[in-house]
Formats: C-alpha cells, structure tokens, sequence
C-alpha cells in the first residue's frame, strides 16, 4: 500500500478519501481500453487511408492542466469566472495525455489549399468514473469543449470521419478559387506563400477581402443560426477581434471595414471561415438601429455598434460533441445555442454576449415588468422604454420566427413611442410591407410617422 502511495501525484490542499483511492486505482494501472485502442491504431496504419491516429505507450503519458495561451486567449481579456467556467470549475484539474492524431490546419492557412500539421490530443481523466476519452481538437480549446468519445477505436474515427466529410466538401466548391487566390498573391508579392513573411501575407489578404462584393457570398451549410453578440465602440474593433480568433482562418472570405461595396456606413458585414467545422460566420455590425434616420447626417450617430452573428454550419452528430456538451454551455454561460453547434464556433463566441431570441424575450419581460413600477422615476421608465424598443429591434435582426405575433402584434399600439418606432425597424427588417403601411396609417405622432414614412419607402421596397 506504501508503495502506491507513492504514485499519486501531490496535490495542494486537502482531497477526500474516496477521492484518492479513485486515483489511486486508476494510477494504480490505466485502463485496458487505452492498450486496446493504441493497438487497434498500430493495425491501421498499414492501411492507405489513414486517421493518423497514435496512442502512447505508457512510460510517454503526460500529465497535464489546461492552460490559456496568453498569445491567444488574453488577447479578449477573458475574466477569470468565464475560464473557471471553460474548465469546468477545475482550473487547477490534471488530466492524462495518452495520444494525438487526426490534424488539422493553422488558422493562419489557407483554408482549403493547406497542409494540416496540428493534431487532435486523446486525453485520459484518472477521476472519472466513467470510461470514456476525450478529445481536444486543438491547443486552444478548453476542458469544457473537449468531445467526449467511448473507448472504442470506431467511434473515435466516426468523429473525425464527420471532419474529412465537410474537407471534402470545400475541397470539390472551393479548391479553383483558393488556388487562383494563392497564386495572384504570390505574383503580387513575387514569392510563394511559404517564403512569404506572415504579416506580408496577411496585408495582401485582407487587401483583397476588402474588395469582395457581398453578392458573391454563398453559404455552404444547411444549418443556421443567430446570435447577438453585444456592442462595440467601433465596427472594426469586432472586425479585427475575429480576425485574431484562434478557431477562425485569418483567410476571411469577405471584409466590412473599408469595403467599398458597403458604403452605406450604418450597416457592415464581414464573413469569415471556422478551421475545424468550416462554419460561416457571419458578422454584421447595425449601427442604423440606434439613430433616427430621418435626423440632420451629423446628427446620426450611434455610441455604441450593435453586433450580430450569424452561423452557417453542417448538419453533424458528432462535430459539436454531443447535444449534453453543447446543454452543459449553455448552462455554465446562460446561451441557448442549438444542441449541434459544432464546438469551434462555441469557442469562436467566447468573450462575447451571446444572445439568442429566448434570452432577448426574458430581458423583455424583465423591463415590462420594471415598467409596471408606479414609482418608476421619469428617467428609469425612459431607459426601460429604449431597452425595450432596441430589443424589439435586435430580435427582428436575429429573425425570430414569432416576431410577428410575440412583439409586434404585442407592442404596436404602445403609448411608448420609441416602441412603436422599434416595430417599424423590425418590420422593415423582415420585409412587412403592409405591416409597416398599417403602423404608418394609424400613427398620430408627426415626428413617429416620418421616420415610419422614411422606413416604408427605403427599407421594404
């Protein structure tokens, strides 16, 4: 017994007993699955069509605590409760490395013409009482997004086969374009990509981002999604954070910021690509939404930019983890993503709000409910007032199928103004021709029904 007390690792602090004969056990001899797996991968390789899959032996196990590369993750500033929450509660929780495989590529490559180098770490938790591995799809992602997989070696390759399908994909749509693309680069810079230094390589990307015209966008998925992301004091701030995104190509497939095909200046969308499930995302920026576009132009200023994402990503079983991973956050970050999101673009949201049309419907109901206060002082009613209407407004952005029947046939006749002028933008936004005629025609405020006249004539035609 003295003997396998030597094998456990210290820990700080104290630990229950039960705690420590767990790992103790587990120590004690791994499990056998991990033997029969790195056997099952060695019998694999012989074949041409290979996963790439290798599990170690046991003397090159690696213990190891996740930890958030400050090149990467303390570029968004993350507090420390939303890392306690991407590690589960267990900063300090030490799992088993027991074997790599499956790569992908760097965010900084070409996102279909590339060479993946950067594998998939297997990884092993002694305190589980559960056989089960799990998987990290890259250095950067946190315990609470690693899949989680049975111990079988067919199971394993059916997650990663989910990820060679969506490859394929892209390869047969995209490969003439990237190709055409690399090679007008390298002649602009008379040198290959290889030789070619990052940051030159980077400016002669975006360079050419910028000059995509929305039109030629395609999506490349039949799964959607929306999200409000929060405010930012300037469009290119949150243009330039999705840039810098590790679980995003810094190919972008199209740029706002300076795109003179998006001259409008109240509204930007950039588009941008995920390495893993090669999702579009989509990032739109709404400064119209908070001004008045009937005012002088200098006038027309929005403090702060609304932001919006919209996710265009693969039907998948296995890509977001599971229906529990993707449960699991959104209860450790109050989401309500769908339960197949696959886990790249989880991780590319984190630092942001967040918010789909349940979450914007409960904040609703809060300010209603703060309105019904009597005692509500003209200013505090006044705010409640423009967090509804702007709302109103956002759900309307994110196409909530019952914006209709649960905010404007709910809000239309309101004595509040800015809420009648919210169910016009968002009227206007979903096309409601003869919805917006019939807000204008019943309209009794002169000021309201311009700006509704202004909204009927240059944004639903």
């Amino acid at each position: 017994f003295g003997l396998c007390m030597l094998q456990v690792p210290f820990k700080r602090g104290p630990r229950p007993f039960r705690s420590w004969l767990r790992t103790l056990r587990w120590y004690s001899a791994p499990p056998s699955w991990i033997a029969e797996m790195r056997q099952m991968a060695d019998n694999d390789k012989q074949y041409t069509i290979s996963y790439e899959i290798d599990f170690y032996s046991e003397d090159k196990f690696q213990k190891e605590r996740f930890v958030f590369s400050p090149d990467m993750w303390d570029a968004i500033d993350l507090p420390q409760t939303v890392k306690d929450k991407l590690c589960l509660q267990e900063p300090e929780h030490e799992y088993i490395k027991i074997g790599e495989g499956f790569t992908f590529p760097d965010n900084n490559d070409n996102p279909v013409v590339n060479t993946p180098n950067v594998p998939a770490s297997f990884w092993w938790d002694p305190a589980s009482s559960v056989p089960k591995m799990l998987i990290q799809l890259g250095p950067h992602f946190p315990p609470a997004l690693w899949l989680p997989a049975k111990p079988d070696y067919a199971a394993l390759k059916r997650v990663f086969s989910e990820f060679l399908s969506v490859d394929a994909q892209q390869l047969q749509k995209h490969l003439p374009y990237y190709e055409r693309l690399q090679s007008e680069m390298e002649a602009k810079a008379g040198t290959t990509l290889q030789q070619m230094q990052p940051q030159r390589m980077r400016d002669l990307i975006v360079d050419d981002r910028r000059r995509v015209h929305p039109a030629t966008i395609e999506m490349d998925h039949e799964q959607y999604s929306r999200l409000f992301l929060g405010t930012a004091d300037y469009y290119q701030q949150a243009e330039q954070s999705f840039m810098n995104n590790p679980f995003l190509f810094a190919w972008p497939v199209m740029l706002g910021h300076e795109n003179h095909h998006q001259q409008d200046g109240r509204i930007k969308a950039s588009v941008f690509r995920s390495v893993y499930s090669k999702s579009m995302l989509v990032l739109e920026g709404r400064e119209d939404l908070q001004i008045d576009p009937t005012a002088p132009e200098e006038q027309q200023f929005a403090m702060h930019v609304p932001l919006f994402l919209m996710v265009n990503y693969p039907r998948n079983q296995r890509m977001c983890g599971g229906a529990a991973l993707v449960r699991r956050f959104n209860t450790l970050f109050g989401t309500d993503h769908p339960l197949d999101m696959p886990v790249d673009v989880l991780a590319a949201c984190i630092g942001n709000v967040m918010k789909g049309a349940t979450k914007l419907k409960a904040e609703i109901e809060h300010f209603v409910g703060a309105l019904a206060n009597e005692n509500l002082h003209a200013r505090e009613r006044a705010e409640c007032a423009a967090s509804i209407s702007m709302l109103i407004a956002h759900l309307a952005v994110l196409r909530d199928d019952q914006w209709k029947t649960d905010v404007l046939d709910r809000f239309r006749y309101s004595d509040l103004p800015p809420l009648r002028i919210a169910c016009a933008k968002g009227a206007a936004e979903l096309g409601l021709r003869s919805e917006l005629k019939g807000l204008v025609a019943k309209e009794q405020d002169d000021e309201v029904r311009g700006i509704m006249e202004y909204l009927l004539h240059t944004k639903s035609d």
